[in-house]
């Protein structure tokens, strides 16, 4: 580890400066600087981990980058790949020269020859959108009592990151397609294995994290045999909604789509297309793809098979009312039993099944917020049946079971994992104390222990404990210490979840009955009835100015199938 700072003599540079710099063996230095808010943090940004995969490597596994010129200005942000043109993104530039990383380290390791363990967030987004832009770092190396490095890559989104095809693969220097977004992914993990110990960080003591596709990135390199030794311990936040890859069939639909949308006949046509035009049509769904070269088969098979890297510790969780992000602009709040019988009718056209869900989800019998603030029982119903028994598109390739978004698909995997001979399983269910709903993605910035987000004393404490937790486990594999509630390992037998709440504190069997429905009948609702969703869903979309073409198109991914 090689850090200088500019001002000279460490015991005066706070007094003069916040900037310093690091010195990478064989790639070069880079000026950083010190985080605003968190002045114990040094940060990192914009650092080249890959060539642009532009040219003749557009669609192509990823290549390290390499050295840069020095000294290299690691003050502002990298570009953010290629996505869903208009995202409201902290950081506007889009391009397909994105492939950076950026680091937050305590600046105590200036001095230090300890090398502390490393988190490496992968970010959400559907695998569409999204960037390392938009997550504080620092916040959580600051909440970590300083004994963390993190880490947070760019890496190629929507159809540059995952088109598949024969033709795609043919070309490939690897044969392998669709899964460019988690080579990239897996590349700046081996530039952090071998160069974070410039900033202080082990690079064989590895976490890797992430939420929503991030989470369901961190499911695929547990069963990629090619990012085997690369991490040691993993972090699930919100990603078992699917089993992880389509096959190349559907991927090959999607190309041809894209062909005739972006009027080529053929891939060398799309090789030369602008990739801002080409951005225009950016496909509403991506994801890995079952290539026969990155993977053989789904993780979510191959982690049922034991074909994964069961030496990894993992944590694993979800949140309270995962679909209530999904279905909040289109179920009106008062929704009434009629409603949700028109919906349930949709997808499940045995009546003897249909009054066995409803039976499942009566109040009598299963657990709803004391407080329903503006929305009717009907509406939390429908929610929950979501959250519990579907997900974001499944691909129908679950040997058995059910990989949903919300608890039942965590405890799926859960199992799944602890069959498969995983020693240490950790499993958490988070609920927002200061808010009725809980949905999707609002466990970050507790996770992340970002306490600016904050301003009640519930909220701020369970970020503390929350943000504890993950950095204990990213210290040694054990969430626990001595200042929080006991979170016990995973067992199959006694199911339990470690609910993050106000009342921090362990709970068995939860969801039991529902969880137990789902997994016995993965296939249970008709994936054949998205018209009809959409049907259903059009008359209550009032002032979401959402088009209803734009609904149709894309109900099939939240839809519960």
């Amino acid at each position: 580890m090689t850090m200088v700072w500019r001002s000279g003599a460490l015991a005066f540079t706070t007094a003069f400066s916040n900037e310093f710099s690091v010195k990478v063996p064989a790639l070069g230095e880079l000026d950083g600087f010190a985080s605003e808010h968190y002045p114990g943090v040094a940060s990192f940004l914009g650092v080249p981990y890959a060539k642009p995969p532009v040219g003749a490597l557009r669609w192509q596994p990823s290549e390290p980058h390499g050295s840069w010129q020095s000294p290299r200005d690691a003050t502002q942000f990298g570009n953010s790949c290629m996505q869903i043109p208009g995202n409201d993104l902290l950081h506007a530039a889009i391009s397909e020269d994105c492939l950076f990383l950026n680091i937050a380290t305590p600046v105590d390791q200036i001095t230090s020859n300890k090398q502390l363990p490393v988190m490496f967030w992968i970010h959400g987004g559907a695998y569409i959108l999204g960037d390392a832009v938009s997550y504080h770092l620092d916040a959580l190396v600051a909440a970590s009592n300083e004994r963390v490095v993190l880490v947070a890559p760019n890496f190629r989104l929507g159809l540059f990151g995952h088109s598949a095809s024969p033709e795609i693969q043919a070309r490939s220097v690897d044969g392998s397609a669709g899964n460019f977004g988690l080579q990239d992914q897996r590349l700046a993990m081996v530039w952090v294995r071998d160069h974070i110990g410039a900033f202080g960080g082990n690079g064989l003591q590895m976490t890797i994290f992430g939420e929503s596709s991030g989470g369901n990135s961190v499911m695929c390199h547990l069963a990629l045999p090619a990012s085997a030794g690369l991490f040691q311990k993993a972090i699930i936040e919100s990603g078992t909604y699917n089993s992880g890859a389509q096959s190349m069939s559907e991927a090959n639909k999607d190309y041809k789509k894209l062909l005739k949308v972006a009027r080529c006949r053929d891939l060398d046509c799309l090789l030369a297309a602008n990739a801002t035009v080409l951005n225009k049509h950016h496909q509403i769904l991506a994801h890995p793809v079952v290539d026969g070269v990155v993977f053989a088969a789904p993780p979510s098979t191959l982690i049922q098979q034991g074909n994964y890297h069961k030496e990894v510790s993992v944590m694993v969780g979800s949140n309270r009312d995962e679909m209530a992000l999904f279905l909040t602009s289109f179920l009106p709040k008062k929704l009434v039993a009629a409603e949700m019988d028109a919906l349930m009718s949709v997808f499940i056209h045995n009546p003897l099944n249909i009054r066995k869900v409803r039976a499942l989800y009566d109040p009598a019998v299963y657990e709803y917020p004391s407080d329903l603030g503006e929305y009717s029982q009907r509406w939390w119903q429908v929610v929950r049946m979501a959250t519990d028994g579907g997900g974001l598109g499944h691909f129908d390739s679950n040997e058995k079971g059910v990989y949903a978004l919300g608890h039942c698909g965590v405890r799926q995997l859960a199992q799944d994992l602890k069959a498969g001979g995983t020693s240490k399983v950790y499993q958490y269910l988070f609920a927002n104390p200061d808010g009725t709903v809980t949905g999707h993605e609002d466990e970050i910035p507790f996770a992340f222990g970002n306490m600016r987000q904050f301003n009640s004393t519930s909220d701020k404490s369970l970020a503390t404990s929350m943000s504890k937790y993950w950095s204990n486990f990213a210290e040694a594999g054990d969430p626990n210490s001595a200042d929080l509630p006991n979170w016990p390992l995973y067992d199959a037998d006694n199911d339990t979840v470690l609910r993050l709440e106000a009342n921090i504190r362990p709970e068995q069997k939860m969801r039991a009955a529902a969880c137990d429905f789902w997994q016995a009948n993965p296939k249970f609702f008709d994936a054949n009835s998205l018209d009809a969703t959409v049907d259903v869903l059009l008359p209550w979309l009032g002032n979401t100015q959402i088009p209803p073409s734009d609904v149709r198109s894309n109900t099939k991914s939240f839809v519960v199938i």
